[in-house]
């Protein structure tokens, strides 16, 4: 009766420190998709590689990854993705807060403070954005803010490459350009 005694504070103390453990890990994961089903895979500090033709196009780190019977999309939390060109060059960083990845197309749906930042540094902000490898096209219909040295664009609605070299933005398009490329200038760079 005495060991009892002597133990019990030890394992409530342990009981105690398991539930607040437990607690913690939930509140960073989903407990369901949106049709209430629990995931049927779960992986965390993981990665994922896609490729075409045998050369990588895309590199995906997430904290966090759930898969749900059902879906043909995973859910990444704290992703950070390395972008690369038809040989296998790197071309562009994004990373989000949290999105959909759908292996077999290779497509990713991504939202919450999403930055997308090139090999020469522009710099593209927004809270949410579509990846499309098939095409290699970046869109979203939120605002976004593009930052190129000392360049500024901002507006809503865009559709634009994985390297940021062909921007279109869509509407309310405001901005401060101090340089123009070379064949943009007005006398046509001579």
């Amino acid at each position: 009766m005495k060991y009892f005694k002597a133990i019990t504070p030890t394992i409530l103390l342990f009981i105690a420190a398991f539930l607040i453990k437990g607690c913690a890990d939930t509140e960073q994961r989903p407990s369901s998709n949106a049709a209430g089903e629990f995931p049927e895979t779960e992986l965390f500090n993981s990665t994922i590689i896609f490729t075409a033709k045998d050369i990588r196009s895309t590199i995906i780190r997430a904290k966090y990854i759930a898969k749900y019977s059902g879906e043909k999309r995973a859910f990444g939390k704290s992703i950070d993705a390395d972008f690369y060109d038809e040989n296998g060059e790197y071309t562009s960083n994004l990373v989000a807060d949290s999105g959909w990845i759908d292996e077999k197309s290779q497509k990713m749906e991504v939202r919450g403070d999403v930055v997308l930042i090139n090999n020469e540094g522009a710099k593209l902000e927004t809270q949410s954005l579509t990846w499309d490898s098939d095409i290699k096209k970046i869109v979203t219909d939120d605002f976004v803010r593009i930052t190129r040295k000392n360049d500024i664009l901002t507006g809503y609605g865009l559709r634009t490459d994985q390297k940021l070299e062909n921007i279109e933005i869509l509407r309310n398009i405001q901005g401060k350009v101090e340089e123009l490329p070379e064949e943009d200038s007005i006398d046509g760079g001579k």
